[in-house]
């Protein structure tokens, strides 16, 4: 971890040089946001006027916006401004000059939060129906299409980082001494929030494709290109994106399994819960492509029938030799937040507030 030259301040006067930061330090900062953020999200709203109206989302915002401020131009890798495809395009010596794992790390973790903040909002974008009372305030609509736009950029950051340190040669040297391959061992295994974010953007992207109602995007048929597009191509590019972080995530899982020779198979381990539950979202997705455009329509972001048989996707202890755990007891699986009662098909996220959010969504959908 190093340390980075601050932005100057301007403040009416000649510019005000601060002593440099460390990269932990903004990297701590986003974490508390985060856990902020979550905690919001363990109080269930009483309505979905006030996930709109939220002046904690509202704060939330701004603690992220000053510190965007705060962090170096050349450390946090962004669409709108053009840093994220003049750094995809650095050749290998470019980027020995460069902090590439502070860069990964702060980039990814800062976009992971923005979708962290926003995802009840995002989640309006299903259940809030074109005559719903709050569309009807121009206001809300307007933030509802920020979110939603803001949500897929952020979250299509993260895939392009993740589907960029895959490509990597194994044995091309990306900084001094490193290799694709100890790249990627030590932005994912040595830091795990790094891996959260690729769940985190999985979900964005899942949602987005599978549950938000079509009139949110401004074409459907025609090109592609834009943020609010989604065409056939818009999805099926999406959808290749997820898979490349299915693939990180396997290769993850298979890191930390405590496989004792190649050919034993995957002992289950924290990141499988992930997989099993971004392989079902990429299987949701490919239906929604192969369904036909004048009848496409979003699936069911819940399924109401609770009598039905539901997997639940959670973590369960194992002995130190690999060997279930006695106590058959199931955890909650290891990432900034769950799936806020919403359904993968027939999988559901164990988590305690998981049923009330469920309850949640239907209520709204009912009003």
């Amino acid at each position: 971890m190093q340390f980075n030259s601050a932005k100057q301040i301007i403040s009416g006067g000649p510019p005000i040089s601060i002593r440099p930061v460390a990269t932990v330090c903004f990297i701590c900062h986003m974490l508390d946001i985060v856990f902020e953020a979550t905690l919001e999200h363990k109080n269930i709203p009483e309505s979905t006027f006030h996930i709109l109206n939220s002046t904690k989302t509202t704060y939330l915002q701004h603690r992220i916006d000053e510190l965007k401020a705060k962090i170096p131009f050349d450390l946090l890798l962004l669409i709108q401004d053009g840093t994220l495809p003049l750094f995809l395009s650095l050749s290998p010596t470019q980027l020995e000059t460069m902090r590439v794992m502070d860069v990964l790390m702060v980039s990814m973790l800062f976009n992971s939060t923005i979708c962290i903040i926003y995802r009840t909002c995002l989640y309006l974008t299903s259940f809030l129906t074109l005559t719903s009372p709050q569309l009807l305030v121009p206001e809300n609509l307007t933030k509802l299409l920020m979110v939603l736009e803001t949500c897929v950029t952020s979250a299509r950051t993260i895939t392009a980082l993740n589907t960029w340190i895959l490509n990597l040669p194994a044995t091309t040297d990306v900084t001094p001494g490193v290799t694709g391959y100890k790249l990627r061992h030590n932005v994912f295994m040595e830091q795990s929030f790094t891996y959260f974010a690729l769940f985190e953007a999985a979900v964005v992207l899942w949602f987005v494709t599978t549950k938000t109602q079509t009139f949110w995007w401004r074409n459907t048929i025609g090109g592609s290109g834009e943020v609010l597009s989604m065409t056939l191509e818009d999805r099926r590019i999406i959808r290749s994106e997820v898979l490349d972080l299915l693939h990180t995530l396997r290769d993850l899982e298979e890191l930390h399994s405590m496989k004792r020779k190649v050919g034993d198979e995957v002992v289950p381990n924290m990141i499988t819960p992930l997989v099993r539950c971004v392989a079902g979202m990429v299987d949701e997705m490919e239906q929604i492509e192969n369904s036909s455009p004048t009848t496409r329509k979003p699936l069911d972001a819940y399924d109401d029938d609770d009598s039905l048989d539901f997997v639940v996707l959670g973590m369960k202890a194992m002995m130190i030799d690999g060997s279930p755990n006695v106590d058959e007891r199931m955890d909650v699986p290891w990432v900034f937040l769950g799936l806020l009662g919403v359904d993968v098909g027939k999988m559901r996220w164990n988590g305690a507030l998981e049923s009330q959010w469920r309850s949640f969504w239907k209520r709204s959908v009912a009003q």
